[in-house]
């Protein structure tokens, strides 16, 4: 039960891509409103998230804030395939400034990884088609899809710190904290609205409550009992799903090499994982 848990929280943080795609709101607007929605669902559900976070977490907050926001900016620019593969990257970040903030020594086997990585993006940027209409500026989407990925590694940095002191209720706190953050930090870019549909409300309210608060929230219950490493293989539901399903909403065409980008990215953030796996880690990277 607690492995579907994860699965079902990968494929439903597989749906962002379509959704915010399909939404003829700004990219700020999406990510304001959208974690906005999340806060106010997650305020009412969980009463144990409803405590000031201690300045740790407030920190680990702002990396989470600034994650969805790059990955819904980048959404709106880039192909969803893009968005999530450059975020996948996250490995590569996590080895280089692991010394720096968790005082962890590169490994061979790391700089081993490294180069797959960095080749996988490079064919995802050479792969990367003229703009359409729901990749106005696909350069630009890949560059934020990137800071995705490293806001994203010190999501994962921190809470590897956060675990040190292991308090409880951490994850339902950062991620009520979080996304409160979010929408505060991109409200001003998404005011005024001049116009809306009512399937935005309806994208925003499936985005802000099902796909991101139920999404982590089957995370965060799943990744209680279920081996990280084995977690961490589970979570890759999403990376492949995504470009599946705004192929199928929105016709969005993947390349040849945008695969092979994605393939190189996918087997070192196995392979890291399995290395972490091996040497007792607790958190997936």
């Amino acid at each position: 039960m607690n492995r579907m848990m994860i699965i079902i929280a990968a494929l439903l943080f597989s749906t962002a891509g379509a959704a915010i795609k399909g939404t003829t709101l700004t990219g700020f607007q999406v990510a304001s409103f959208r974690s906005l929605v999340a806060v106010i669902f997650l305020f009412i559900i969980l009463p144990k998230a409803r405590v000031l976070p201690s300045k740790k977490i407030l920190m680990v907050c702002v990396a989470y804030a600034m994650t969805v926001i790059f990955f819904v900016l980048s959404n709106k620019l880039t192909t969803a395939a893009n968005s999530i593969f450059l975020q996948s990257a996250s490995p590569l970040y996590i080895m280089l400034l692991g010394p720096l903030f968790l005082k962890e020594k590169i490994k061979k086997t790391d700089l081993f990884l490294i180069l797959p990585i960095v080749a996988g993006m490079m064919l995802l940027f050479a792969g990367t088609s003229a703009g359409g209409a729901l990749s106005s500026n696909p350069i630009l989407g890949n560059i934020l899809a990137c800071c995705a990925g490293v806001c994203w590694a010190m999501l994962i940095m921190g809470l590897r710190f956060l675990k040190r002191d292991d308090r409880t209720n951490q994850g339902i706190i950062l991620l009520l904290w979080g996304n409160l953050l979010a929408s505060v930090i991109a409200m001003p870019f998404a005011l005024p609205v001049l116009s809306f549909q009512m399937s935005d409300v309806f994208l925003i309210l499936f985005l802000g409550i099902v796909q991101i608060s139920i999404g982590y929230l089957f995370m965060l219950k799943g990744l209680s009992k279920v081996p990280a490493f084995e977690a961490s293989l589970l979570l890759l539901f999403e990376p492949v799903s995504s470009p599946i399903i705004a192929w199928l909403v929105h016709k969005e065409q993947v390349t040849l090499i945008t695969l092979l980008g994605a393939g190189l990215i996918f087997l070192a953030t196995i392979l890291k994982s399995y290395f972490q796996h091996n040497k007792g880690s607790i958190f997936k990277s």
